[in-house]
């Protein structure tokens, strides 16, 4: 049974002892003992809820001395709650952590633990350079990171993870928002980026050992760059899958959608690429792809190689504008098994064609507008 302990961002009343929401631990400092006073590897559940002002605070918010077990599946577990009812709140509502662009240092930082599980949390106004809504690290090796449900927003870096030490960090149905720096910068052995939406005029995501990244949006308005940079390692190596992925650049010029270079090995499947300068912007560029194919762009000087990809093809959104990146157009929406003639799909996951009779089974999910 896990160990519950509950803090409330606000809260001025009760007995500031953790042990119900009545007498919750108070603001950051409260936060911070319920985080020191877990103990290390065990199961302990820390609720939060309302608005911790980490720049007021003036420190950051550190996990450096207890977490999960990664043998035993232990973990620390750090939820938002809704602030009247106490219960976790649902999809695209957080506890906001503001760094109120106070803080010379990083909003949140987790340090030599394992199994660290964070859910519902909105990290934002980091603005210090290079610092981060949330710094992850390690000087040995660790293992299991959850970022469920969590924004990060209007930080020098979004979510910050510069060493190779962290294993096991899952990102699911996240949100990065005008971060300045990078949305995710990942030094992390093999991430696993899904169903994440990423707004920002800067790069997205620096993946330096590869990893897999899945059913993301990618709204990115920067004039010139890299949105996603998969790279690999001297010795570590790295792999690295982007598939199902939508990419709705509207810089002027000079977009690189995805680069991969060193030494990782990369599958790109099942991808839409539109730019709002197409004989100027590069889908993908890298002579490091493994393999290529199923992928749609309005490119027209830098095609994709794939043959079965689509060059020079508008998909057709549905509404654009109002970030509905749906498809009408019928070669982007066709799935990946053989048409009547018997002849192959268009764009659609390859999964689509090799393993499923259902054709929807095969769908690219960063189409369907996860995100309003």
């Amino acid at each position: 049974m896990a160990t519950i302990i509950y803090a409330d961002g606000t809260l001025t009343t009760g007995s500031n002892n953790g042990t119900s929401w009545a007498n919750a631990y108070r603001g950051c400092a409260g936060l911070q003992t319920a985080l020191d006073i877990a103990v290390n590897g065990s199961n302990t559940i820390i609720y939060v809820r309302n608005t911790f002002s980490v720049g007021t605070y003036g420190s950051t918010i550190d996990i450096d001395t207890a977490g999960g077990d990664y043998t035993n599946n232990n973990w620390l577990k750090i939820i938002g709650c809704d602030s009247i009812t106490g219960n976790p709140l649902p999809q695209g509502q957080y506890v906001i952590l503001d760094g109120e662009n106070l803080l010379s240092g990083h909003i949140f930082n987790i340090s030599n633990v394992n199994m660290i599980h964070i859910e519902n949390i909105h990290f934002t106004r980091a603005s210090a350079s290079g610092k981060a809504g949330c710094y992850l690290t390690a000087s040995s090796v660790r293992y299991g990171y959850n970022f469920i449900n969590c924004k990060f927003s209007l930080c020098s870096n979004g979510l910050y993870a510069p060493v190779n030490n962290n294993r096991n960090v899952y990102v699911y149905r996240c949100e990065f928002l005008s971060n300045s720096t990078y949305d995710f910068y990942s030094s992390i052995c093999m991430p696993t980026i899904t169903a994440n939406r990423f707004k920002s005029a800067c790069p997205s995501i620096f993946a330096a050992l590869g990893g897999a990244i899945a059913g993301c949006i990618f709204e990115n308005s920067q004039n010139s760059g890299t949105v996603v940079t998969l790279n690999g390692h001297v010795t570590l190596r790295g792999e690295a899958v982007l598939t199902n992925c939508t990419f709705y650049c509207t810089g002027t010029g000079g977009i690189t959608a995805i680069n991969c270079n060193n030494l990782v090995g990369s599958v790109i499947i099942n991808n839409i690429f539109h730019f709002a300068q197409p004989a100027a912007d590069i889908p993908i560029s890298s002579p490091r792809i493994s393999f290529e194919d199923y992928n749609c762009t309005n490119a027209t000087a830098h095609i994709l190689t794939g043959s079965h990809s689509l060059n020079s093809t508008d998909p057709q959104f549905a509404d654009s504008a109002n970030e509905n990146f749906r498809p009408r157009n019928c070669l982007v929406l066709r799935g990946g098994m053989p048409d009547y003639s018997g002849n192959p799909g268009q764009i659609g996951a390859v999964a689509g064609k090799y393993q499923f009779i259902s054709k929807a089974k095969g769908a690219n999910f960063g189409r369907l507008s996860i995100f309003r």
